[in-house]
């Protein structure tokens, strides 16, 4: 893929199925399901339900709920999945499609075996660090079992039709994936500028005050081995200084079972933060609205940390969507996006004394902290958003299904 520009045309009629690995989408998967829908493509969604709440509806596509219990976020995932292939193919089994595309390792051999049934090419798009996030299960054994499952990814990755990947530090995934596939690109975690504004079944603003001082975290990373302690500790400070700030916590829903995570109580106990499961992104967007700063503060005790590179946090994105200050940890890649743009403050990720001075400066100093939410938001017009990524997203299905990639 070399990233020329496509016209947005020549999808109509296609059948693409997209294998998803929960009940809701991503907001990565999401968007690719849009633009393939907003150009005619008859995209399936087939979600994996794991627990008995169904999925939400979709915005765009077919949704194929396929019911199987399984354990989320442990090595127990494996005894799901032959009970989730057999579900999953006995769902599409009539169905024709063109082109499949997958986001998640555990899936890819189902997507490759259903690819020969269909005779439908494959994308994958590797949107984590699979191997590493399911090496970490296995304790003393992760390493040798990284390497095992890279081998297997290696293998799989030669047999699909084009490969995404989230960047890293220095490209070494991008890299690893070129050795085995060369249509393989780099797809960054960047939002689209359009946001609906349909938001009333999941947005309750009753849960907000108009006049409040919120700082918000988003995302499910919100534990105490990356950073919760230091952020609750900056939140205490902060208002003993008289600061009224409160807390919302999105998508981590409750962090830990308040009877035995500690985390977990001092959560239940602060009246001053709000904690919500997942949201739909524009739902979220609707709560960030009456946010004053964000918190993007990557730690070093979480196993990505050293791998991270530019694009992969979804949250700082969001933060400079919603035109608000960014405050970030010092992690080169999201540190370099803030000092190159201007739209927020750097600060040692361990100190909670740091992060509370940075707080207490923004909402002190309301004109300074709207400036650089104003910076964050020019930028990501700018530069970061989907509309810069899209063409590289298009031509890779384009090639995928054997058909001319149009240049504008």
């Amino acid at each position: 893929m070399n990233g020329k520009s496509v016209m947005p045309a020549g999808l109509q009629g296609k059948k693409i199925l997209v294998l998803n690995d929960d009940e809701t989408l991503c907001p990565r998967v999401q968007i690719q399901v849009d633009t393939l829908a907003g150009r005619a493509a008859e995209v399936t969604v087939v979600r994996w339900v794991r627990g008995s709440n169904p999925g939400p509806p979709l915005k765009d596509g077919v949704a194929i709920d396929v019911r199987v219990p399984g354990a989320t976020g442990t090595a127990k995932i494996i005894f799901a999945l032959p009970r989730l292939y057999r579900a999953v193919y006995r769902a599409v089994a009539s169905f024709g499609f063109d082109l499949i595309i997958v986001g998640q390792l555990a899936l890819l051999p189902l997507a490759l075996w259903l690819g020969r049934q269909k005779r439908a090419a494959v994308i994958y798009d590797a949107r984590e660090f699979w191997a590493l996030d399911y090496s970490r299960h296995f304790g003393p054994l992760a390493p040798k079992v990284r390497g095992g499952l890279e081998a297997l990814e290696n293998w799989l990755v030669a047999r699909v039709a084009a490969v995404f990947c989230i960047n890293s530090q220095e490209g070494f995934l991008l890299r690893r994936y070129k050795q085995y596939n060369p249509h393989s690109a780099v797809l960054h975690n960047f939002p689209q500028l359009k946001v609906d504004r349909e938001l009333e079944k999941d947005f309750r603003p009753q849960l907000i005050k108009t006049n409040g001082r919120y700082v918000a975290f988003v995302g499910a990373s919100f534990k105490a081995r990356e950073g919760a302690w230091e952020i609750l500790e900056a939140l205490e400070q902060v208002r003993n200084r008289n600061l009224e700030v409160d807390f919302l916590l999105i998508g981590a829903g409750n962090p830990g079972k308040p009877d035995r995570d500690p985390l977990g109580k001092i959560i239940q106990a602060r009246p001053y933060i709000i904690s919500l499961p997942f949201l739909p992104y524009d739902a979220m967007m609707a709560y960030l609205s009456f946010v004053k700063v964000g918190l993007a503060l990557f730690h070093p005790q979480e196993g990505r940390y050293p791998l991270i590179g530019l694009g992969n946090s979804r949250k700082l994105f969001t933060y400079m969507q919603a035109g608000i200050p960014v405050i970030v940890s010092r992690h080169p890649a999201a540190a370099r996006i803030v000092e190159e743009t201007g739209c927020g403050l750097v600060v040692n990720e361990d100190s909670p004394l740091e992060i509370a001075q940075a707080i207490a400066y923004l909402m002190e100093n309301p004109e300074s902290a709207r400036e650089m939410g104003l910076r964050g938001r020019a930028a990501l017009e700018k530069k970061y958003n989907w509309k810069v990524e899209e063409p590289k997203f298009l031509e890779g299905v384009y090639r995928s299904l054997g058909l001319p990639v149009p240049a504008i």
